[in-house]
């Protein structure tokens, strides 16, 4: 299996947006002036979805990238600084919520 993309700093969706500008210039391009509606209509079809494929890929890998920032090498959550809200919080011996105070 190949290794994933690395995300880019400054712009998680600039492979997409490549993606698009290349699918863009082809349409405004010459070899599409020339093409009848119909055979128009199919030029844009399985480039489109690869570039759909692209924008959920780039999503996820942000996704990964912010979850690995969030949680760090190990995969667990890191634990909230002292003073951050969560913090101090224990569950009981059940593992439940504490008792709404308003009942």
């Amino acid at each position: 299996m190949a290794a994933y993309a690395t995300v880019p700093p400054d712009d998680p969706f600039a492979v997409s947006k490549a993606m698009f500008d290349a699918l863009a210039a082809g349409l405004a391009g010459p070899a599409a002036a020339g093409l009848t509606a119909f055979e128009l209509e199919d030029l844009p079809g399985e480039e489109s979805r690869k570039v759909i494929r692209q924008l959920l890929q780039d999503h996820y890998d942000l996704r990964a990238l912010r979850e690995e920032r969030r949680h760090g090498n190990s995969g667990l959550p890191r634990r909230a600084p002292t003073g951050s809200p969560g913090h101090g919080w224990r569950p009981g011996t059940s593992g439940a919520w504490p008792p709404c105070s308003a009942r």
